[in-house]
């Protein structure tokens, strides 16, 4: 295991599609008094992912003790604000695969335990992970927000956290922190707020999409639950059918780091509800390293 020894954290440090974490091994519970109040949790995500002064990354993804079942664990995933996230899904791709290379786990098909539910991974051994992740619920299409230069339409989804989709015909060109910010504090998606995905499709299963994510508060070069939400919410709105939502073909999903994520969907022709989703997405490990004690206790509160 990769545990604490002496003075040093020991971390890893993987990417999903560009969007990148930092997993942690606490299963001796060696780090719980950086996790136990959301003071500490903000303060250890603040110093760690700030990318100037830390390590730098999208979010924290801590390892749990869980069950007496060998491939079975518990994650803690912290945004760099601090907040908890009830399901990131290239963070527990980054997770899974971070498992399996550490030797942490011998299986290659993996449960990780969310709040937002449980999530089946499975690394084949090429770069790409799959992940079996919650169904989608809640949907609802064609929402008018009002703002200071008109109405924008969007639909929602939750795939474990809220997300809308806004259609864009010009994705590359589109400046998209100040709508995305806007958007994600509207009056209408308070308290928790929502992620905000500008999604171009191309053709029928193949779109591209731009997040902006609560909890880093800014675009990020991925999102998984947000390639799986802007996914079903354009087969819904376009009325794909077929291999597409019977979970035989992939929708490809293109991210602002160029690489492309798959996802795979089960979609009722009359009811529109989703009972799979399966998120592919490629993951590479960037570095491991230890990091001193004592520079993280002077950055706690």
């Amino acid at each position: 295991m990769t545990q604490s020894h002496g003075n040093a954290m020991n971390f890893w440090k993987l990417t999903s599609a560009g969007n990148d974490f930092i997993c942690i091994d606490n299963l001796d519970g060696s780090y719980d008094r950086y996790i136990e109040t959301p003071g500490s949790r903000r303060s250890l995500a603040e110093a760690l992912c700030d990318r100037n002064t830390g390590v730098g990354a999208d979010g924290i993804a801590i390892l749990l003790e869980s069950s007496s079942k060998e491939n079975r664990f518990s994650s803690l995933s912290i945004e760099p604000d601090g907040s908890e996230c009830e399901l990131c899904g290239n963070c527990m791709a980054s997770l899974s695969r971070y498992l399996f290379l550490s030797g942490i786990s011998r299986s290659r098909d993996i449960l990780i335990e969310t709040p937002a539910g449980t999530v089946t991974a499975r690394y084949s051994g090429d770069e790409y992970v799959s992940l079996e992740m919650p169904p989608p619920e809640k949907h609802q299409a064609d929402i008018l927000l009002l703002t200071d230069n008109g109405e924008i339409e969007c639909d929602c989804i939750v795939v474990g956290i809220p997300h809308a989709a806004i259609f864009v015909d010009n994705l590359d060109g589109m400046d998209i922190e100040k709508p995305g910010r806007f958007i994600r504090h509207h009056e209408r998606f308070k308290p928790r707020g929502i992620n905000v995905n500008f999604v171009k499709v191309s053709r029928e299963g193949k779109i591209a999409v731009r997040t902006y994510e609560f909890g880093v508060e800014g675009e990020t070069l991925a999102c998984g639950t947000g390639s799986c939400a802007s996914a079903v919410m354009s087969a819904l709105r376009y009325k794909w059918n077929g291999d597409i939502t019977s979970g035989e073909t992939p929708v490809l999903v293109g991210t602002r780091s160029g690489r492309t994520v798959r996802v795979f969907m089960e979609l009722d022709d009359e009811t529109g509800e989703c009972g799979k989703i399966r998120l592919e997405t490629p993951v590479l490990k960037i570095m491991q390293g230890k990091i001193n004690n004592r520079w993280i206790a002077d950055r706690i509160r």
